[in-house]
């Protein structure tokens, strides 16, 4: 139980706990209203693959339609739908296997993070990023892209 002080064990805890089985989402609910210091963070993704790490659990919204095998996200990371005018109907990014959000980032919009691609801290990204790719500034770039295969 020492390792449930650590609120990026929590953050994951909590949100596999809220989307489990109806009993499972009851008991995740009534922890998270009477557990304090778990507010820190927000998750909204039905999908998320196994070795999902969050480095530290504090400062983070990310919405995804998908977070893939094995991905890290660090702190004060944000990931939002892009909304138009009138658009309420944004869809979420998409995150690949292996990809890493270093603290500060944001993703906007319907974009795809290719596997194994870094996203540098304080990055904004608002395109599709391929795979291996390390992104960094305002708007992200790439910096570098992982030989072919």
């Amino acid at each position: 139980l020492e390792a449930f002080d650590n609120p990026a064990v929590r953050t994951v805890f909590y949100h596999r706990l809220s989307h489990g089985t109806p009993w499972e989402q009851v008991a995740g609910r009534i922890l998270m209203r009477v557990k304090p210091g778990i507010r820190d963070y927000k998750i909204v993704c039905a999908d998320i693959g196994p070795g999902f790490v969050v480095a530290h659990g504090v400062g983070i919204a990310v919405g995804a339609e998908r977070i893939g095998r094995d991905c890290t996200i660090f702190p004060s990371v944000t990931s939002a739908r892009q909304l138009g005018d009138n658009d309420v109907t944004g869809r979420f990014a998409t995150f690949g296997d292996r990809v890493t959000l270093l603290a500060g980032s944001s993703v906007f919009g319907d974009v795809h993070l290719g596997d194994d691609c870094v996203v540098a801290g304080g990055a904004v990204v608002t395109k599709d990023v391929a795979p291996g790719d390390e992104v960094v500034g305002i708007p992200a770039r790439s910096m570098r892209r992982a030989p072919a295969d």
